[in-house]
């Protein structure tokens, strides 16, 4: 009886194990339910009021859980695989500006930040929050925090009521690669399985084979109502994300495991009863997933997450002309030399400075490899004058790879004389110019910069001492290297490297500004505060950090405010919106996650590349042939694209301008040809001499004398000596503050003296990052000699800072990085500064008749002159960004003692919003609007209001 009870007990289990492992038909996923445990919340009970973050500059509010046993430790979490699932009710908003974000952060016992992406915050909004604990990184094996964060990047102490609908922590799921975190609403808030009728809306999509590992496939939608439709997502449906996947051209797709496939959206019009062919291709290999038919998920709807709100919808319109700029509008000649100061409002690093101290953001464009056509056929005057004029670009650099048929490898000619043109090129149109010595690995190479350090000096000493008098030269040291550390004291390190590179700028007379590249394709930029070159003396010294949107996310951007917090200045000589090897998907959303960061840092940035190579990563669309300039819209890629959007809506805030249109050039030239008055001083010129009829009248300097900038027409002072009541540049000024009365840069300073901090040369970068910038004008040291407070290595985050997520970095390799020009005279600066502390301002450089160095000079037949200072009044922020129906404030950063605001005058879009006597703007319409502070002094302040739906 016992023999059989046990055979029956024996035949249940077997019976039930193979039940247990049948697949239920249609969900090939099924696995067993993750265990899940409840957190209960021990601080920031509702409601929560924001305040102040003692770390950074933003408005916080946090609601703190507690941490389970099963959680507390690195070890644990590994071993788990947890993820933490938060649903909120945010009940109501005392002021709802519509600019609150919530996230999920971790911190570890050393208080290393981690974060998830965040959510939109509304008064009566449900939102859910997930994170893979997995992808923490940790500083210390215990975990400290865990809770919600809601922020405000601008001022706001509003009072926030909420509700936990649940909040679990998620123990062996594997489930963390949904875009939604589990919820049946994705991100771009549409329902995971929303889906129009075919019989309204349908896709064709079309394969064309390669072969069993590859296939491109090609989409058109077709509207069958009697209505035009605009922003479709369609979806083709995929069992997992799909090998190899690539996207070429201008389509927008992302993969989402929520939804079930692959996303493509587009921004266009569909009119009635039309069919659309979606521009572009995707690519991957058809036999790593099944697809079923595709479909139009929604119209008239929000992009995919991943997307950006205006992603391959142009906002400016391109002529394709060129416009004759007088040199002093230009940006070296507002600008002048650059150089590193600390700026309070941008963290603890030195930061790029102008000539007057002003906090300066270079915006770049990198060619791809000049060694190949698609790198020197775009270095060439007509080219980089319509990146000038039409695209927001103020900086070109030139990637000058080492190897891969480069430099090294017998394109040394050639690559010389691209440099040569570039530099003479950015030289002219008064633009900055990185020269790249591109180290960069691939087809399984792991490139050390210091096997081609032969060919490295020879490069350096040549190019150092050719352009040691330019004002805008800037040099990178090394690109993307791989497997070389930083510092290890072998001799074959980065920093070795750098010091040695950085010793022959500086010995043949530049002070300009070094950028040197960090290892893991230029990612690990934390890891310079261990031995920076600045403790060697070295000033005018920056690292780079290179990312790509749709790889590289949180981890990255944590390494870069660990290296800020360590007084590391940093320069993203390279980035990408797409996967890190040029090609993919693109994630611009995230790409501008980090122009936001970089903003808020005053990091300088060039994005990778000027070319039109069959990738994603380039600007232009293969079918444009173009090299001399002359781009219109239907030239530009997605990359392109977005490029323009980004880089002329900071030039707008730059300029303090509210166009949005390139204005029709007065007298418009063909690209590559210049206006009388565009020729940079000392063009066409040996270096240190001035250049023909562009000098500044009444300028006497003589080679190797204070040329930077020329005397000021009528001066009386003597080359090298400054006039008048002087500043010495590059004092401490707060950003946008005025710096009084500014020197003459370049005044008492030698030949070959450096003026600012010098780079740490050897930094790892991938390929097509750009470096550098320019050595502080003026300064009265010699070569080696620091002038600036240095920060303490090893520094880490403190409590509270806004780190950035833990996510595995994308190890990847792309091609490319550009050169720079320089010049040997200037005019002298006599714009007064803008004051922007979230962008880099650019001053007019047009002033009235008697007004200089911001104060306003009235001559009296005497000789001499009275002096007032000049009436100012400075905003926080000049852009704001609402929803329709939200709120938010016209906030003053600066204004002089005892001045008030006499009124806010709506100067264009009256429709588009409303405001009360206090400055609170309420979103109405969709549209901009354009807001006139008036103070009672008569200072007055424009601040432009974008109200989306």
């Amino acid at each position: 009886m016992k023999k059989i009870r046990k055979n029956i007990v024996t035949w249940l289990m077997v019976t039930a194990m193979i039940v247990s492992s049948l697949v239920v038909p249609g969900d090939p996923t099924v696995r067993a339910a993750a265990a899940s445990y409840d957190l209960s919340v021990e601080e920031g009970a509702s409601p929560l009021t924001m305040v102040r973050n003692q770390w950074g500059d933003d408005y916080i509010a946090e609601i703190l859980f507690n941490v389970p046993d099963m959680i507390a430790t690195q070890s644990k979490v590994q071993k788990e695989n947890p993820k933490i699932e938060v649903t909120l009710k945010v009940n109501s908003i005392s002021n709802d500006t519509g600019n609150i974000r919530a996230m999920i952060f971790t911190q570890d016992g050393l208080y290393n930040w981690n974060q998830s992406g965040t959510a939109d915050v509304a008064a009566g909004r449900e939102i859910t929050l997930s994170y893979a604990l997995s992808e923490m990184e940790w500083t210390d094996s215990s975990l400290a925090k865990l809770g919600v964060r809601f922020a405000d990047s601008t001022f706001n102490t509003s009072s926030i009521s909420y509700s936990v609908v649940s909040a679990k922590v998620i123990m062996g799921d594997s489930d963390n690669g949904s875009s939604s975190g589990g919820s049946a609403t994705t991100d771009d808030g549409l329902a995971a399985d929303a889906r129009e009728r075919e019989s309204d809306y349908s896709v064709d999509v079309n394969e064309t084979v390669y072969d069993q590992w590859y296939s491109e496939f090609t989409f058109s939608i077709t509207n069958h109502t009697s209505s035009a439709v605009s922003k479709v997502q369609a979806v083709l449906p995929t069992s997992g994300e799909p090998e190899n996947l690539q996207s070429f051209e201008s389509i927008n797709v992302v993969y989402n495991k929520t939804v079930g496939g692959l996303i493509v959206y587009y921004s266009g019009e569909i009119g009635a009863g039309a069919t659309v062919k979606i521009g572009g291709k995707i690519g991957f290999k058809p036999s790593s997933v099944s697809m079923g038919k595709a479909y139009v998920r929604a119209v008239n709807c929000n992009p995919p997450k991943g997307e950006g709100t205006s992603a391959g919808e142009l906002l400016y319109e391109m002529t394709g002309q060129t416009k004759d700029i007088p040199y002093p509008e230009t940006p070296v000649g507002k600008h002048g030399k650059l150089h590193l100061q600390k700026v309070d409002g941008y963290g603890n690093a030195p930061v790029i400075v102008d000539e007057n101290g002003n906090p300066y953001q270079l915006r770049g464009a990198s060619s791809h490899g000049i060694q190949w056509d698609v790198g020197y056929n775009y270095v060439n005057k007509g080219a980089m004058q319509s990146l000038r004029d039409e695209w927001g670009v103020n900086m070109f650099r030139m990637a000058c790879y080492v190897t891969q048929g480069g430099y090294t490898e017998g394109a040394q000619s050639r690559m010389d004389k691209t440099i040569e043109t570039g530099v003479q090129a950015a030289q002219e149109l008064g633009m900055y110019v990185i020269v790249d010595w591109h180290v960069h690995s691939a087809y399984g190479s792991t490139e050390n910069p210091n096997t081609t350090k032969s060919w490295a000096r020879e490069f350096f000493k040549k190019y150092a001492t050719e352009y040691k008098d330019y004002d805008n030269v800037i040099f990178e040291l090394c690109n993307e290297p791989v497997n070389t550390q930083w510092y290890d004291g072998s001799g074959n390190d980065l920093y070795s490297y750098c010091k040695e590179m950085a010793g022959i700028i500086r010995e043949c007379g530049s002070n300009a500004l070094i950028v040197c590249g960090t290892n893991t394709w230029s990612q690990d930029v934390d890891e310079v505060a261990k031995k920076p070159l600045k403790d060697d003396g070295f000033k005018n010294v920056l690292y780079t950090v290179h990312f790509y949107a749709a790889t590289h996310y949180d981890s990255i951007r944590a390494k870069v405010r660990k290296a800020v917090e360590a007084e590391t200045p940093i320069f993203a000589t390279e980035f990408g919106i797409c996967k890190a090897d040029g090609s993919g998907v693109y994630d611009t959303a995230n790409a501008d996650e980090w122009i936001a960061l970089f903003d808020s840092l005053n990091i300088s940035y060039a994005c990778w590349s000027f070319c039109n190579k069959g990738e994603s990563a380039s600007y232009l669309k293969t079918s444009c042939s173009k090299t001399q300039g002359g781009y219109v819209e239907e030239d530009l890629s997605t990359t392109g694209i977005w490029l323009v959007n980004t880089y002329r809506a900071h030039q707008d805030i730059e300029n303090n301008t509210d166009m949005k249109v390139t204005p029709n050039p007065e007298n418009s030239a063909k690209p590559g040809e210049s206006g009388g008055a565009t020729a940079a001083p000392g063009s066409s010129t040996k270096p240190g001499e001035s250049g023909g009829n562009t000098e500044t009248p009444g300028s006497s300097t003589k080679p190797g004398e204070s040329g930077g900038n020329t005397a000021t027409p009528g001066s009386s002072t003597k080359p090298g000596e400054s006039g008048g009541n002087t500043e010495k540049p590059g004092s401490s000024t707060k950003p946008g503050e005025s710096g009084g009365n500014t020197e003459t840069p370049g005044s008492s300073m030698k030949p070959g003296e450096s003026g600012g901090n010098t780079a740490t040369p050897g930094s790892s970068m991938k390929p097509g990052e750009t470096g550098g910038n320019t050595a502080t004008p003026g300064s009265s040291m010699k070569p080696g000699e620091s002038g600036e407070n240095t920060a303490t290595p090893g520094s880490s985050t403190k409590p509270g800072e806004t780190g950035a997520n833990t996510a595995a970095p994308g190890n990847s390799v792309k091609p490319g990085t550009s050169a720079g020009p320089s010049y040997s005279a200037k005019p002298v600066q006599t714009n007064p500064p803008a004051g922007n502390i979230q962008q880099s301002p650019a001053p007019s450089s047009a002033k009235p008749a008697g007004e200089e160095n911001g104060q306003i000079t009235d001559s009296t037949g005497t000789g001499q002159s009275n002096t007032k200072k000049k009436k100012y009044v400075r905003l926080k922020k000049k852009t704001i960004k609402l929803r329709r129906g939200k709120k938010a404030k016209i906030v003053i950063k600066k204004k002089m003692p005892g001045d008030k605001v006499k009124k806010y005058k709506i100067l264009k879009g009256k429709k588009y919003i409303r405001i009360t006597k206090k400055g609170v703007v309420k979103g109405r319409r969709k549209g901009v609007a354009v807001i006139k502070v008036i103070m009672k002094s008569k200072a007055s302040a424009k601040c432009k209001i974008i109200v989306k739906k």
